[in-house]
Protein backbone atom coordinates (compact mmCIF):
# COMPACT_ATOMS: atom_id res chain seq x y z
CA UNK A 1 0.00 0.00 0.00
CA UNK A 2 1.87 3.25 -0.90
CA UNK A 3 1.81 6.22 1.56
CA UNK A 4 3.51 9.53 1.99
CA UNK A 5 4.11 11.36 5.21
CA UNK A 6 2.81 14.59 5.71
CA UNK A 7 3.86 16.46 8.99
CA UNK A 8 2.45 14.04 11.87
CA UNK A 9 0.17 11.96 9.57
CA UNK A 10 1.37 9.27 7.29
CA UNK A 11 -1.48 9.40 4.03
CA UNK A 12 -3.03 6.78 1.77
CA UNK A 13 -1.92 7.35 -1.74
CA UNK A 14 -5.01 7.01 -3.76
CA UNK A 15 -4.69 4.21 -6.65
CA UNK A 16 -4.05 4.68 -10.61
CA UNK A 17 -7.44 4.44 -11.07
CA UNK A 18 -8.41 7.05 -8.40
CA UNK A 19 -5.83 9.22 -9.80
CA UNK A 20 -7.31 9.06 -13.16
CA UNK A 21 -10.79 10.03 -12.41
CA UNK A 22 -9.60 13.06 -10.61
CA UNK A 23 -7.44 14.42 -13.35
CA UNK A 24 -10.36 13.28 -15.47
CA UNK A 25 -12.91 15.32 -13.26
CA UNK A 26 -10.52 18.33 -13.53
CA UNK A 27 -10.10 18.11 -17.36
CA UNK A 28 -13.61 18.55 -17.96
CA UNK A 29 -13.86 21.38 -15.55
CA UNK A 30 -11.08 23.12 -17.89
CA UNK A 31 -12.60 21.71 -21.12
CA UNK A 32 -15.90 23.61 -19.72
CA UNK A 33 -14.57 26.36 -19.16
CA UNK A 34 -14.24 27.37 -23.04
CA UNK A 35 -16.18 24.84 -25.33
CA UNK A 36 -19.91 24.02 -25.42
CA UNK A 37 -21.58 20.92 -23.81
CA UNK A 38 -22.35 19.28 -27.53
CA UNK A 39 -18.15 19.74 -28.43
CA UNK A 40 -16.45 16.63 -29.81
CA UNK A 41 -13.76 17.06 -27.19
CA UNK A 42 -15.97 17.32 -24.03
CA UNK A 43 -18.06 14.69 -25.38
CA UNK A 44 -14.96 12.20 -25.69
CA UNK A 45 -13.37 13.39 -22.36
CA UNK A 46 -16.46 12.83 -20.38
CA UNK A 47 -17.12 9.49 -21.89
CA UNK A 48 -13.99 8.37 -20.95
CA UNK A 49 -14.80 10.29 -17.26
CA UNK A 50 -17.85 8.13 -16.68
CA UNK A 51 -16.59 5.02 -18.18
CA UNK A 52 -13.76 4.90 -15.47
CA UNK A 53 -16.52 6.58 -12.79
CA UNK A 54 -18.72 3.39 -13.13
CA UNK A 55 -15.62 0.52 -13.01
CA UNK A 56 -14.94 2.09 -9.77
CA UNK A 57 -17.98 2.75 -8.09
CA UNK A 58 -18.92 -0.98 -8.71
CA UNK A 59 -15.78 -1.36 -6.13
CA UNK A 60 -16.58 1.06 -3.76
CA UNK A 61 -20.38 2.94 -4.54
CA UNK A 62 -20.23 6.60 -4.26
CA UNK A 63 -17.30 8.98 -4.98
CA UNK A 64 -16.12 11.60 -2.71
CA UNK A 65 -13.40 14.32 -4.29
CA UNK A 66 -12.48 17.13 -1.71
CA UNK A 67 -9.86 19.61 -1.65
CA UNK A 68 -8.05 20.67 1.65
CA UNK A 69 -5.68 22.96 2.27
CA UNK A 70 -4.90 22.97 -1.90
CA UNK A 71 -4.70 19.15 -1.35
CA UNK A 72 -7.16 16.48 -3.36
CA UNK A 73 -8.53 13.63 -1.85
CA UNK A 74 -10.69 10.59 -3.07
CA UNK A 75 -12.15 9.64 0.43
CA UNK A 76 -9.37 9.27 2.51
CA UNK A 77 -6.56 9.13 0.12
CA UNK A 78 -4.39 11.78 -1.22
CA UNK A 79 -3.87 12.07 -4.96
CA UNK A 80 -0.67 12.92 -5.82
CA UNK A 81 -0.28 14.94 -9.15
CA UNK A 82 2.73 15.65 -11.33
CA UNK A 83 3.67 19.31 -12.24
CA UNK A 84 1.50 19.18 -14.95
CA UNK A 85 -1.75 18.24 -13.06
CA UNK A 86 -0.55 20.05 -10.49
CA UNK A 87 -1.18 23.51 -12.53
CA UNK A 88 -4.85 22.04 -13.60
CA UNK A 89 -5.49 21.04 -10.23
CA UNK A 90 -4.48 24.39 -8.85
CA UNK A 91 -7.05 26.64 -11.25
CA UNK A 92 -10.03 24.31 -10.28
CA UNK A 93 -9.24 24.57 -6.76
CA UNK A 94 -8.92 28.40 -6.61
CA UNK A 95 -12.67 28.18 -8.28
CA UNK A 96 -13.70 25.78 -5.93
CA UNK A 97 -12.50 28.58 -3.32
CA UNK A 98 -14.07 30.90 -4.51
CA UNK A 99 -17.74 29.51 -5.22
CA UNK A 100 -17.31 28.22 -1.43
CA UNK A 101 -17.07 24.49 -2.64
CA UNK A 102 -15.23 21.63 -0.30
CA UNK A 103 -15.66 19.24 -2.85
CA UNK A 104 -18.30 16.99 -4.26
CA UNK A 105 -19.74 13.32 -3.70
CA UNK A 106 -20.74 11.62 -6.54
CA UNK A 107 -23.59 8.71 -6.27
CA UNK A 108 -22.71 5.45 -7.54
CA UNK A 109 -26.03 5.73 -9.39
CA UNK A 110 -25.71 9.21 -10.91
CA UNK A 111 -25.93 9.34 -15.25
CA UNK A 112 -23.42 10.85 -17.24
CA UNK A 113 -25.64 13.55 -18.75
CA UNK A 114 -26.20 14.76 -15.00
CA UNK A 115 -22.71 14.95 -14.06
CA UNK A 116 -22.63 17.30 -17.38
CA UNK A 117 -24.75 19.54 -16.15
CA UNK A 118 -22.80 19.48 -13.14
CA UNK A 119 -19.41 20.43 -14.48
CA UNK A 120 -21.01 23.51 -16.70
CA UNK A 121 -22.66 24.61 -13.89
CA UNK A 122 -19.50 25.00 -12.31
CA UNK A 123 -17.33 25.68 -14.59
CA UNK A 124 -19.66 28.62 -15.86
CA UNK A 125 -20.43 30.36 -12.33
CA UNK A 126 -18.51 32.96 -10.63
CA UNK A 127 -17.50 33.46 -6.93
CA UNK A 128 -18.94 36.07 -5.72
CA UNK A 129 -21.94 35.80 -7.72
CA UNK A 130 -23.47 32.76 -6.23
CA UNK A 131 -23.37 30.52 -3.16
CA UNK A 132 -22.69 27.34 -2.49
CA UNK A 133 -26.54 26.89 -1.45
CA UNK A 134 -27.71 28.38 -4.99
CA UNK A 135 -25.89 26.23 -6.82
CA UNK A 136 -27.08 22.87 -4.70
CA UNK A 137 -30.72 25.07 -5.56
CA UNK A 138 -29.61 25.06 -9.00
CA UNK A 139 -28.30 21.70 -9.34
CA UNK A 140 -32.22 20.39 -8.01
CA UNK A 141 -33.47 23.05 -10.83
CA UNK A 142 -31.67 20.84 -13.26
CA UNK A 143 -32.47 17.48 -12.28
CA UNK A 144 -29.53 16.78 -11.07
CA UNK A 145 -30.16 14.48 -7.69
CA UNK A 146 -26.95 12.22 -7.44
CA UNK A 147 -24.28 15.13 -7.03
CA UNK A 148 -23.55 16.51 -2.96
CA UNK A 149 -21.83 19.74 -2.80
CA UNK A 150 -19.30 19.80 0.32
CA UNK A 151 -18.33 22.88 2.49
CA UNK A 152 -14.48 23.59 2.78
CA UNK A 153 -13.69 21.84 5.68
CA UNK A 154 -12.03 23.58 8.85
CA UNK A 155 -9.17 22.36 9.58
CA UNK A 156 -6.23 23.58 11.17
CA UNK A 157 -3.50 25.49 9.96
CA UNK A 158 -0.62 23.11 9.69
CA UNK A 159 2.78 25.16 9.10
CA UNK A 160 5.43 23.73 7.31
CA UNK A 161 7.95 22.12 8.75
CA UNK A 162 10.77 24.55 9.75
CA UNK A 163 12.97 22.63 8.45
CA UNK A 164 10.95 22.20 4.79
CA UNK A 165 10.31 26.06 5.08
CA UNK A 166 13.92 26.93 5.33
CA UNK A 167 15.14 24.41 2.11
CA UNK A 168 12.27 26.16 -0.02
CA UNK A 169 13.48 29.21 0.87
CA UNK A 170 17.34 28.75 0.64
CA UNK A 171 16.12 26.89 -2.87
CA UNK A 172 14.26 29.95 -4.26
CA UNK A 173 16.76 32.47 -3.17
CA UNK A 174 19.30 30.62 -4.92
CA UNK A 175 17.39 29.94 -8.06
CA UNK A 176 16.53 34.38 -7.79
CA UNK A 177 20.44 34.96 -7.81
CA UNK A 178 21.12 32.40 -10.62
CA UNK A 179 18.21 33.98 -12.94
CA UNK A 180 19.87 37.55 -12.37
CA UNK A 181 23.25 36.44 -12.85
CA UNK A 182 22.32 34.63 -16.26
CA UNK A 183 20.47 37.48 -17.41
CA UNK A 184 23.90 39.43 -17.23
CA UNK A 185 25.40 36.97 -18.46
CA UNK A 186 22.64 36.71 -21.64
CA UNK A 187 22.93 40.39 -21.96
CA UNK A 188 26.83 41.01 -21.00
CA UNK A 189 27.75 38.33 -24.58
CA UNK A 190 24.89 40.33 -26.21
CA UNK A 191 26.84 43.61 -25.86
CA UNK A 192 29.75 41.47 -26.83
CA UNK A 193 28.51 39.87 -29.72
CA UNK A 194 29.12 36.38 -28.20
CA UNK A 195 27.26 33.02 -28.34
CA UNK A 196 24.56 32.77 -25.89
CA UNK A 197 24.67 29.87 -23.30
CA UNK A 198 20.16 29.16 -24.28
CA UNK A 199 20.73 25.71 -22.59
CA UNK A 200 22.02 27.33 -18.93
CA UNK A 201 19.07 29.71 -19.58
CA UNK A 202 16.19 26.89 -20.10
CA UNK A 203 17.37 25.16 -16.89
CA UNK A 204 17.57 27.97 -14.96
CA UNK A 205 13.69 28.80 -15.99
CA UNK A 206 12.63 25.38 -15.29
CA UNK A 207 14.00 25.57 -12.02
CA UNK A 208 11.69 28.69 -11.24
CA UNK A 209 8.66 26.73 -11.99
CA UNK A 210 9.73 24.32 -10.00
CA UNK A 211 10.00 26.93 -6.90
CA UNK A 212 7.14 28.37 -7.65
CA UNK A 213 4.82 25.51 -7.42
CA UNK A 214 6.83 24.27 -4.27
CA UNK A 215 6.34 27.77 -2.86
CA UNK A 216 5.38 30.62 -4.62
CA UNK A 217 5.52 33.17 -2.00
CA UNK A 218 9.43 32.28 -1.68
CA UNK A 219 9.95 33.82 -5.03
CA UNK A 220 7.23 36.27 -4.80
CA UNK A 221 8.95 37.89 -1.87
CA UNK A 222 12.10 38.01 -3.04
CA UNK A 223 11.17 40.25 -6.35
CA UNK A 224 10.47 42.66 -3.40
CA UNK A 225 14.66 43.46 -3.07
CA UNK A 226 15.74 46.46 -4.85
CA UNK A 227 19.02 47.11 -3.31
CA UNK A 228 20.71 46.29 -7.06
CA UNK A 229 22.98 48.43 -8.84
CA UNK A 230 21.72 46.41 -12.43
CA UNK A 231 18.27 47.11 -12.46
CA UNK A 232 17.34 45.58 -15.94
CA UNK A 233 18.68 42.19 -14.85
CA UNK A 234 16.67 42.19 -11.65
CA UNK A 235 13.64 44.03 -13.41
CA UNK A 236 14.01 40.90 -15.93
CA UNK A 237 14.29 37.95 -13.50
CA UNK A 238 11.38 39.83 -11.74
CA UNK A 239 9.16 39.86 -14.60
CA UNK A 240 9.45 35.94 -15.57
CA UNK A 241 8.46 35.16 -11.73
CA UNK A 242 5.43 37.43 -11.99
CA UNK A 243 4.50 35.98 -15.34
CA UNK A 244 5.05 32.40 -14.63
CA UNK A 245 2.72 32.18 -11.57
CA UNK A 246 0.11 34.00 -13.42
CA UNK A 247 0.82 31.18 -16.12
CA UNK A 248 0.33 28.55 -13.08
CA UNK A 249 -2.82 30.03 -11.63
CA UNK A 250 -4.27 29.86 -15.59
CA UNK A 251 -3.19 26.38 -15.69
CA UNK A 252 -0.46 26.41 -18.19
CA UNK A 253 1.07 23.17 -18.92
CA UNK A 254 4.44 22.71 -18.00
CA UNK A 255 5.99 23.74 -21.67
CA UNK A 256 3.95 26.62 -22.03
CA UNK A 257 5.40 27.56 -18.56
CA UNK A 258 8.99 27.18 -19.62
CA UNK A 259 8.14 28.74 -23.17
CA UNK A 260 6.56 31.76 -21.08
CA UNK A 261 9.74 32.25 -18.45
CA UNK A 262 12.15 32.23 -21.14
CA UNK A 263 10.65 34.66 -23.68
CA UNK A 264 9.94 36.67 -19.74
CA UNK A 265 13.56 36.86 -19.46
CA UNK A 266 14.05 37.87 -22.81
CA UNK A 267 11.38 40.75 -23.38
CA UNK A 268 14.15 43.69 -22.63
CA UNK A 269 16.98 42.28 -24.60
CA UNK A 270 16.90 45.31 -26.51
CA UNK A 271 17.47 47.70 -23.84
CA UNK A 272 21.50 46.33 -24.24
CA UNK A 273 21.62 48.57 -27.72
CA UNK A 274 20.72 51.53 -26.13
CA UNK A 275 23.23 54.22 -24.58
CA UNK A 276 24.17 52.94 -21.15
CA UNK A 277 23.60 56.58 -19.76
CA UNK A 278 19.65 56.84 -20.76
CA UNK A 279 19.26 53.25 -19.23
CA UNK A 280 20.71 54.61 -15.95
CA UNK A 281 19.44 57.83 -16.26
CA UNK A 282 18.58 59.49 -12.65
CA UNK A 283 16.30 61.88 -13.64
CA UNK A 284 13.15 61.99 -15.48
CA UNK A 285 13.18 61.38 -19.17
CA UNK A 286 12.33 64.05 -22.08
CA UNK A 287 10.86 63.46 -25.27
CA UNK A 288 13.90 62.76 -26.66
CA UNK A 289 14.72 59.80 -24.39
CA UNK A 290 11.46 58.37 -24.83
CA UNK A 291 12.33 58.43 -28.51
CA UNK A 292 15.08 56.49 -27.94
CA UNK A 293 13.74 54.39 -25.04
CA UNK A 294 10.95 53.37 -27.18
CA UNK A 295 13.13 51.48 -29.97
CA UNK A 296 13.95 48.88 -27.45
CA UNK A 297 11.18 46.41 -28.72
CA UNK A 298 12.12 46.44 -32.40
CA UNK A 299 15.46 45.99 -31.23
CA UNK A 300 15.20 43.22 -29.00
CA UNK A 301 12.90 41.35 -31.07
CA UNK A 302 15.63 41.83 -34.03
CA UNK A 303 18.55 40.87 -31.63
CA UNK A 304 16.99 37.53 -30.58
CA UNK A 305 16.24 36.59 -34.29
CA UNK A 306 19.70 37.76 -35.61
CA UNK A 307 21.80 36.12 -32.39
CA UNK A 308 19.93 32.96 -31.40
CA UNK A 309 19.18 29.23 -33.81
CA UNK A 310 15.51 29.67 -34.79
CA UNK A 311 12.88 27.14 -32.81
CA UNK A 312 9.60 27.64 -31.28
CA UNK A 313 11.23 28.99 -28.17
CA UNK A 314 13.06 31.76 -29.95
CA UNK A 315 10.22 32.92 -32.33
CA UNK A 316 7.93 33.10 -29.17
CA UNK A 317 10.54 35.06 -27.07
CA UNK A 318 10.98 37.67 -30.16
CA UNK A 319 7.40 38.44 -30.47
CA UNK A 320 7.06 38.63 -26.62
CA UNK A 321 10.07 41.60 -26.62
CA UNK A 322 8.01 43.23 -29.73
CA UNK A 323 4.66 43.44 -28.13
CA UNK A 324 5.24 43.96 -24.26
CA UNK A 325 4.61 47.31 -25.25
CA UNK A 326 1.45 47.54 -27.29
CA UNK A 327 -1.90 47.60 -25.13
CA UNK A 328 -5.10 45.95 -26.02
CA UNK A 329 -6.43 49.15 -27.97
CA UNK A 330 -3.13 49.18 -29.68
CA UNK A 331 -1.64 51.87 -28.41
CA UNK A 332 2.01 52.23 -26.69
CA UNK A 333 4.63 51.06 -28.63
CA UNK A 334 5.69 50.27 -31.56
CA UNK A 335 2.79 51.17 -33.74
CA UNK A 336 1.36 48.58 -36.20
CA UNK A 337 0.47 49.34 -39.44
CA UNK A 338 -1.94 46.34 -39.41
CA UNK A 339 -3.51 45.74 -36.74
CA UNK A 340 -3.60 42.29 -35.39
CA UNK A 341 -4.15 40.65 -31.46
CA UNK A 342 -1.21 40.47 -29.73
CA UNK A 343 0.02 36.89 -27.96
CA UNK A 344 -1.00 35.79 -25.13
CA UNK A 345 2.55 35.53 -23.77
CA UNK A 346 2.79 39.46 -24.71
CA UNK A 347 0.12 40.50 -22.63
CA UNK A 348 1.06 38.75 -19.97
CA UNK A 349 4.63 39.63 -19.67
CA UNK A 350 2.74 43.06 -20.41
CA UNK A 351 1.48 42.85 -17.19
CA UNK A 352 4.11 42.06 -15.20
CA UNK A 353 6.47 44.24 -16.44
CA UNK A 354 3.97 47.14 -15.92
CA UNK A 355 3.49 46.13 -11.78
CA UNK A 356 7.30 45.55 -11.59
CA UNK A 357 8.47 49.03 -13.08
CA UNK A 358 5.84 50.93 -11.33
CA UNK A 359 6.83 49.15 -7.85
CA UNK A 360 10.19 49.29 -8.10
CA UNK A 361 10.31 53.04 -8.88
CA UNK A 362 13.46 52.73 -11.35
CA UNK A 363 13.81 53.91 -14.98
CA UNK A 364 10.20 55.36 -16.40
CA UNK A 365 8.74 55.84 -12.86
CA UNK A 366 11.32 57.26 -10.61
CA UNK A 367 9.38 57.08 -7.59
CA UNK A 368 8.01 53.54 -6.53
CA UNK A 369 3.96 53.62 -6.26
CA UNK A 370 2.92 51.05 -3.21
CA UNK A 371 1.56 47.58 -4.87
CA UNK A 372 -2.15 47.80 -3.99
CA UNK A 373 -2.14 51.29 -5.52
CA UNK A 374 -0.17 49.71 -8.35
CA UNK A 375 -3.20 47.55 -9.22
CA UNK A 376 -5.65 50.12 -8.62
CA UNK A 377 -4.29 52.06 -11.11
CA UNK A 378 -3.46 48.98 -13.78
CA UNK A 379 -6.96 47.70 -13.17
CA UNK A 380 -8.39 51.36 -13.95
CA UNK A 381 -6.66 51.80 -16.83
CA UNK A 382 -7.09 48.44 -18.48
Amino acid sequence: MSTESSGHKTLELASAGEYELVNLLFLLFRTASVVEQNNESYITKSEKFYKLFRSLTEESGKVCIKAIKGRIFIGEKFVRFDTDGMVRARVIIDQWFQLGLGGLILDEFVERRQIDKFVYLIARARGGDITQEELSLRLIDLGVDGITLLAPEKVEEVPLEQDERIRLRRAARATFFRSIATVGDIMTRVAEEKEINITKTRRVVQTLVDNIIDDESALIELTAIRDFDEYTYVHSTNVSIYSLTMGIHLGLDRESLAQLGFSALFHDLGKVKLPGDLIKKPDIFNEDDWIQMQKHPQLGAKTILRNLKLDENIIRAALVAFEHHINIDYSGYPLLKNKRPTNLFSRMVAIADTFDALTSGRVYMKTAIPPDEVLRKMMYQM
